[in-house]
């Protein structure tokens, strides 16, 4: 019955904090340069700028939908324009560290049973090869 009382949340803040600053360290130019990077400047961001949010978040580009990177367009583009390509891409790490981190939630337990082995299992996720991908808002589900 422990094993079942041993989540708390604070341990997964710190957990989504460890992976985060994981992915930060493994791929620091897609945060450190300030540029964007593939479709994020000019799809969501040009329709951030020129569009009216509601009409740049629901626009399907290349036949679907990318509301996490649309709204973080919209988001970031209230930001200087200097800093609007750093805090994407910082977003998309805390996003997809996050999402990373999901994996040692309780509900895993019917797949690992033990919280060590899933937090192995996160810590291997954010050490796994081809980072950059992680990096992206649009580049996890490849990774995964």
């Amino acid at each position: 019955m422990t094993a079942q009382f041993s989540y708390r949340i604070w341990k997964h803040a710190l957990l989504w904090l460890g992976v985060f600053l994981l992915l930060m360290a493994r791929v620091p130019l897609l945060w450190q340069t300030g540029e964007f990077v593939g479709e994020d400047g000019w799809v969501f961001f040009a329709e951030a700028f020129n569009s009216p949010w509601y009409a740049s978040v629901f626009v399907p580009f290349a036949g679907y939908f990318r509301f996490d990177a649309r709204i973080a367009a919209e988001l970031c583009s209230a930001l200087p324009w200097v800093a609007q390509p750093y805090a994407f891409a910082l977003s998309a790490l805390a996003l997809n560290a996050f999402i990373l981190s999901l994996f040692y939630l309780p509900g895993f337990r019917s797949l690992l049973a033990s919280d060590t082995v899933r937090l192995g299992v996160v810590g291997l996720l954010g050490l796994a090869p081809h980072v950059e991908n992680l990096g992206l808002l649009t580049g996890q589900h490849w990774y995964l």
